[in-house]
C-alpha cells in the first residue's frame, strides 16, 4: 500500500463498503465515524434506540450510515402453519422441557431462534404476511436492509422469495436497478 491505496492493477478500485456491527457505545460510535452500514440484530426492546444513537451520532460526525437488521424468520403461508414449524423444530432438539411458545415475546417475534442454531436469538415467526408487516414497520423506523435466514437454508430462501418478498415490498424495489429484467 502506498498513501493508504494500492499499486498496479488494484489502484483506482472504489473502497469497499465498510459493514461494521455490536450495540456498545464503542461499537456504535465506530460504524458512526468509519462504517457504511451498522448491521444491527433483534432485541426485546428492539433496534430503536440502538438505531438512533447511530443516526446521531452519524449527524454529529456530518455523515450517513445505513441501517442493516440481522433476521431469522420463518414464514408461512398462514401463522398456525409457521408456528408448526416452530414446534417440529423445537421438539426435534427439546423433546423434554419447555414448549417453544414460552419463548414468545410479542408482535410477531419469538426468542428462541438461537436455541434452533441460529446466531440471533430473537427473530419473526408468522405468515407472510405478518413477517411483511413486521418487515415495513422497520423500514418506517429506519432500517434500510434486510439480512434474513432460515433453516435449512435453501429451502427457506425459495420462500422468502417466492411467498414474502413480494408482500413486504408490492412495488417491487427489492430488485436493484441493474437487476431489473428490461
Amino acid at each position: 500500500m502506498v498513501d493508504g491505496g494500492f499499486r498496479g492493477i488494484l489502484s483506482g478500485l472504489p473502497f469497499p463498503e465498510i459493514q461494521l456491527t455490536g450495540d456498545s457505545d464503542a461499537a456504535l460510535r465506530l460504524s458512526a465515524e468509519h462504517g457504511d452500514v451498522h448491521v444491527f440484530t433483534e432485541t426485546v426492546e428492539g433496534p430503536g434506540r440502538s438505531l438512533t444513537a447511530l443516526r446521531d451520532r452519524a449527524n454529529r460526525a456530518g455523515r450517513t450510515v445505513r441501517a442493516a437488521l440481522e433476521l431469522p424468520i420463518i414464514a408461512r403461508e398462514t401463522e398456525s402453519e409457521a408456528w408448526a414449524r416452530v414446534d417440529r423444530q423445537w421438539r426435534e432438539l427439546h423433546p423434554s422441557g419447555p414448549d417453544a411458545q414460552a419463548w414468545r415475546i410479542g408482535d410477531d417475534r419469538w426468542a428462541g431462534f438461537a436455541d434452533l442454531g441460529y446466531p440471533q436469538a430473537i427473530g419473526l415467526v408468522g405468515s407472510y404476511e405478518q413477517v411483511a408487516r413486521k418487515l415495513r414497520e422497520y423500514v418506517a423506523a429506519g432500517v434500510d436492509t434486510f439480512v434474513l435466514s432460515g433453516h435449512p437454508h435453501i429451502e427457506e430462501v425459495h420462500r422468502a422469495g417466492e411467498h414474502l418478498l413480494f408482500h413486504a415490498d408490492p412495488a417491487g424495489r427489492t430488485l436493484r436497478a441493474q437487476e431489473a429484467p428490461a
